[in-house]
């Protein structure tokens, strides 16, 4: 079969390039954080979290390229089974770990890095089982062996070398926007990461649409269904839109709330205030952007979308956020903006590109 075949050489070849990845990461952990403006009160802890991170990040990332095959054939319960399982784990050895119960070393900071590997092993036990079960449509072990074909590394890296430069666009951009953050001091990059775990409540509703939305046109695109493609893509967007006003709302009248469960300074409520109505504005752009992109990554146009990540994530918005932060004096708040900016720019594009109706016309 054709999927296990591609999904065989998948895990070999990333397999591969986790060994090379992970050795130069951990290897080069103290400048890489220094790079991004790590402080010296916080430059000791942080490279050894993140050399244990990085030294078992294989666990996370073979989980991620297992799902992700799974998703391709309609099987989405598998990454919602193993991402609650794997975060509620790691709360669980957060609690015993960081401070030490029933037990258990209080290894602080260490032990949350810990806790974050047992909870990624967890997840990718649970993946590697999914395609263990010769009656499951995925099945690692349908042909004995590993044999490359040309035909199938050709599909592969065609459609990975697009999405790769995405990710690549994204990093360096996320990298750059992290460095501008930290310059304005360990207090209010705190406060910021405080925001940043507010958008990640909008960005999981985003993510599971996105998911659906890669699946169901890829699929309907696959078996020459367009009109199908084009239903799926426009349920995906209306039920998107449906959560970004509940969210809205939400963070609007919540979102001091929200800051003050991390903090009792009655400032930096105040200003997660703010930035917490920015997120509101920012939900609505982020949901749609990110669901339309799947769309569009669904019928193949991964292309355009690298692009758009390097347009908007790579230039825009670390170079808005340090205009916005410094010369025109916003501080946090003008990172902020230079995310909104950022976000406004992506669904703007991919918006485009999708109301014209020409992916689904893209024979798969």
């Amino acid at each position: 079969m054709a999927a296990n075949r591609t999904l065989k050489q998948v895990v070999v070849i990333m397999s591969i390039m986790l060994v090379v990845v992970i050795t130069l990461f951990v290897g080069l952990a103290e400048p890489l954080l220094k790079l991004v403006g790590a402080q010296d009160d916080t430059i000791g802890p942080a490279v050894e979290y993140f050399r244990i991170i990085m030294g078992f990040g294989f666990f996370q990332l073979i989980s991620m390229t297992i799902n992700a095959a799974q998703r391709g054939v309609g099987n989405t319960k598998i990454a919602m089974i193993t991402n609650v399982i794997s975060n509620l784990v790691n709360v669980l050895f957060n609690y015993l770990l960081i401070n030490g119960h029933f037990g258990f070393p209080a290894l602080g900071i260490k032990g949350a890095a810990i806790a974050t590997v047992i909870g990624s092993a967890c997840a990718c036990v649970i993946s590697i089982m999914s395609i263990w079960n010769p009656n499951g449509y995925l099945y690692i072990l349908y042909e004995k062996g590993i044999k490359f074909d040309k035909r199938t590394l050709n599909s592969v890296f065609d459609i990975a070398s697009s999405t790769m430069a995405e990710q690549i666009f994204m990093r360096i951009g996320f990298l750059a926007f992290t460095m501008v953050i930290a310059r304005l001091g360990t207090d209010a990059y705190a406060v910021h990461q405080i925001g940043m775990n507010c958008m990640q409540i909008s960005f999981a509703f985003g993510d599971g649409f996105n998911v659906a939305a890669v699946s169901l046109v890829g699929q309907s695109l696959g078996a020459k269904r367009k009109d199908l493609a084009s239903i799926y893509g426009g349920a995906c967007q209306k039920f998107g839109m449906t959560f970004s006003a509940v969210l809205m709302i939400f963070f609007v009248f919540f979102g001091e709330t929200l800051y003050s469960f991390f903090s009792t300074d009655s400032a930096i409520i105040h200003i997660g205030g703010i930035i917490t109505k920015i997120v509101a504005i920012q939900v609505f752009l982020q949901i749609r952007q990110v669901i339309t992109a799947g769309c569009l990554k669904g019928a193949g146009v991964t292309k355009f979308v690298a692009m758009v990540a390097f347009i908007s994530v790579t230039i825009i918005r670390p170079l808005s956020a340090w205009i916005f932060c410094y010369p025109l004096g916003f501080g946090l708040i003008g990172a902020w903006i230079g995310t909104s900016l950022d976000q406004g720019v992506r669904c703007l594009l991919t918006s485009m590109r999708f109301a014209t109706g020409k992916w689904s016309k893209i024979d798969i």
